[in-house]
């Protein structure tokens, strides 16, 4: 009776547990790889000291053909299979629909709520009557404005509304918020003269943060300036000794490796990118270019990448782990919970 309502009272606190998620950056200053794996054969483990310092700390980073699980435990990477395909469920497909023991896509103006569109398509909802009703239609292409669809992948809307490509605008052109992909620089932020808006930018000079708050000022090459005080931009982290970590949001650096992943984006073919069932930019030698963009402050403070945008030498082994995983990270059930469950019985 007793184990029974431990449990009962350990599974309601892990459904609240559960739904907590671990970002990205968090996870850079808490991975640490272990000199010996794990006797029980895990990946990783999530554990807490005495201080309760939180740390991932990381054993194996798995076999070829396989992943280290939500579980943390390896398991086999079983890959979706494309469009005409033998499969037995809608899971076994990237379209997410097995009809007849085949894979199936959608077709131009048919539904797509529980289906992928085929290739060269995009899913585009609209409101009918108060009802969402979502079809497969053509995206729109480079120079043109996507009413009534999406722009295809590899291009955004710009200030405008019209598609256009990554890194193609000049510092100072206004965009839509979080369309900074269109810049040049990769960087923008928002400005309020002469009028409220966000622009394309390039910083002249970076910040300090210290405790949360920018210490030492900054600027962008319009002349706006980075304030020193409390300032939103300011991102503390702790990592797996307990130390804390404050670093700035945008950095020349993160300009920098924009620019490496331009290099990657500008040797695409975007008609046939876009005409590939399952492609995306956020995998292979381009998704890690993106990924290095996207996140080298943080990267970079957690002394994972030097300043010139590279794998710091006794970092490798965690930077291959969140490279590999950086899509799996958000760990749900614990190693450490279930042997917790099992010590129960």
């Amino acid at each position: 009776m007793k184990k029974s309502m431990i449990l009962l009272l350990f599974l309601k606190f892990l459904i609240i547990k559960s739904s907590v998620s671990f970002d990205d950056e968090e996870f850079f200053f808490k991975a640490k790889c272990e000199s010996e794996k794990a006797k029980t054969g895990a990946c990783f483990y999530q554990i807490y000291d005495s201080k309760k310092n939180e740390e991932y700390a990381i054993f194996d980073k798995c076999g070829k053909g396989k992943k280290c699980g939500y579980d943390g435990v390896c398991t086999e990477n079983l890959e979706k299979r494309k469009n005409g395909k033998s499969c037995n469920y809608d899971k076994d497909c990237l379209s997410r629909s097995c009809k007849s023991n085949k894979c199936v896509t959608a077709k131009e103006n048919d539904k797509c709520e529980d289906i992928k569109c085929e290739p060269g398509l995009v899913c585009y909802g609209s409101y009918s009557n108060l009802n969402l009703v979502t079809k497969c239609v053509k995206p729109a292409t480079e120079g043109n404005k996507p009413d009534n669809t999406y722009c295809m992948k590899g291009l955004l809307a710009d200030y405008d509304n019209k598609c256009r490509k990554y890194g193609t605008l000049d510092d100072k052109t206004v965009i839509i918020q979080g369309m900074e992909l269109l810049c040049k620089s990769g960087l923008a932020h928002r400005r309020t003269s002469p009028t409220v808006d966000y622009i394309c930018d390039s910083l002249e000079s970076e910040p300090e943060c210290v405790d949360e708050e920018v210490k030492k000022a900054g600027s962008w090459s319009d002349g706006t300036e980075i304030p020193t005080g409390r300032d939103s931009n300011c991102i503390r982290e702790t990592d797996y000794a307990g130390n804390y970590k404050d670093y700035y949001r945008y950095s020349k650096l993160k300009s920098k490796l924009f620019n490496e992943f331009l290099n990657e984006y500008n040797k695409l073919d975007l008609d046939k990118f876009n005409s590939e069932e399952g492609s995306s930019l956020d995998s292979g030698k381009i998704g890690e270019k993106k990924f290095l963009y996207e996140n080298a402050p943080a990267l970079y403070a957690a002394g994972i990448i030097d300043s010139e945008g590279k794998v710091v030498s006794d970092k490798k082994c965690e930077y291959e782990f969140i490279i590999k995983h950086n899509n799996s990270i958000f760990i749900k059930l614990k190693p450490i919970i279930l042997t917790i469950i099992a010590l129960l019985f």
